[in-house]
């Protein structure tokens, strides 16, 4: 279960995801199914994974990380890669943050 997020001034994971699944990708699907060639789909879903993780600072940092999920999608055909793909490169900072490093986080 998710913290209660009533008091904190940022979207919490959940709100982020769910914005993410219910208006991101159905467009993205409809950019594809309307012909919109494979380049715009990837820079404008590249664009809304930058977006709807909600960190300004992050945001330009985040697009070459959109571009090479859009295109491990439009390779494989599978968004199920594009995930897989996502929790590989989360996963040593989600490690470091669960652990810590020694010597350096108390």
């Amino acid at each position: 279960t998710w913290a209660d997020t009533s008091t904190v001034d940022e979207p919490s994971p959940r709100a982020s995801s769910d914005t993410f699944s219910t208006i991101a990708l159905p467009v993205a699907n409809s950019l594809r199914k309307r012909g919109v060639g494979a380049v715009w789909t990837i820079a404008i879903t590249t664009v809304a994974f930058s977006a709807f993780h909600f960190e300004p600072v992050r945001f330009f940092l985040l697009l070459p990380i959109g571009v090479v999920y859009g295109w491990v999608r439009w390779k494989t055909g599978s968004l199920g890669a594009s995930m897989v793909a996502h929790g590989v490169n989360n996963t040593p900072a989600a490690l470091v943050v669960l652990l810590g490093v020694p010597e350096v986080t108390p």
